[in-house]
């Protein structure tokens, strides 16, 4: 609820709204550059623009990729997510991490496109290198989390937990508390 009034969003219809968008897209999805054209699409924070007016069209397109399979259909929470967590990580390079996230998710690596997921990847690795230094034996895992659970995951009270499984069991240990 603090991140809607953050964006000016106090109604309640409002913030249910920006609630869906932030659990289906991820917390900070008004900030992942996975989400630039989506939100470009979307009007969000356009000048001149009636920020309801962005957020109305947020709310249809993130329903609209819930209904593509995008995100969060029918294969768990986070399609593709426990897929990426299974594959072997060959190295820690970008474009190591992006044929893993293509690969478990197809659909959503073409809807998004190359240069929102390579934009997204090399956010990823400057937010661990910047915000979270103890992880910083983990790169790929930690690209491969932020496609999946959203830019700044380890900042969501949701996710909180990921960063600690990633260091002690790696991806599979997060796989398998995700499994159940």
């Amino acid at each position: 609820m603090t991140r809607s009034e953050a964006n000016d969003f106090a109604l309640q219809g409002e913030i249910i709204k920006f609630s869906f968008i932030s659990l289906h897209m991820g917390l900070y999805f008004d900030q992942d550059p996975l989400l630039d054209e989506v939100r470009t699409d979307a009007l969000w924070g356009h000048p001149g623009v009636h920020p309801n007016v962005g957020l109305n069209r947020m709310f249809g397109n993130a329903d609209l990729m819930i209904a593509e399979g995008l995100v969060a259909a029918d294969q768990g929470f986070v399609p593709g997510f426990t897929d990426a967590c299974a594959a072997p990580v060959p190295d820690a390079s970008v474009a190591a991490v992006r044929d893993i996230c293509m690969a478990a998710n197809p659909k959503r690596a073409a809807g998004l496109g190359d240069a929102a997921l390579d934009r997204a990847l090399a956010a990823a690795l400057h937010d661990l290198d910047t915000n979270h230094p103890r992880f910083k034996g983990h790169p790929a895992e930690w690209m491969i989390c932020t496609y999946f659970l959203g830019h700044g995951f380890a900042r969501n009270p949701l996710y909180a937990w990921v960063p600690w499984g990633i260091a002690e069991g790696g991806l599979k240990l997060v796989r398998r508390k995700l499994d159940g």
